[in-house]
């Protein structure tokens, strides 16, 4: 079940809890979101503002914290799209293979 919490010090105190198994951090261009998973409740806190952002990760409990995950929107373009060709780049070798060959007997070579 998701809770939000509005204030740091009510974070902090979750995140130090026994039963805080993780914290993951996700920044976003807007905003920086702090998600604790305690046994029973995912805890979400949010800050708009960079510098508190930092001074709270650097607070955290270095046991729970798992680490920062890029927002979903600019990781889905650098990971998977080539900027020259516009090609997705994490494919497998064959997909790669039967692709090419689609996309040239469609031209006729």
């Amino acid at each position: 079940m998701p809770r939000e919490i509005k204030e740091i010090k009510d974070f902090l105190l979750k995140a130090r809890r026994k039963d805080a198994k993780s914290v993951k951090i996700k920044k976003n261009p807007d905003n920086v979101k702090f998600k604790v998973r305690c046994s029973r409740f995912l805890y979400t806190l949010v800050i708009t503002d960079k510098e508190k952002a930092e001074k709270l990760k650097q607070s955290l409990p270095p046991e729970v914290v798992k680490g920062d995950l890029p927002d979903k929107r600019s990781h889905y373009k650098e990971q998977y799209y080539d900027a020259d060709t516009h090609e997705r780049v994490d494919r497998q070798p064959l997909v790669q293979f039967l692709w090419r060959r689609h996309r040239f007997s469609r031209h006729g070579q």
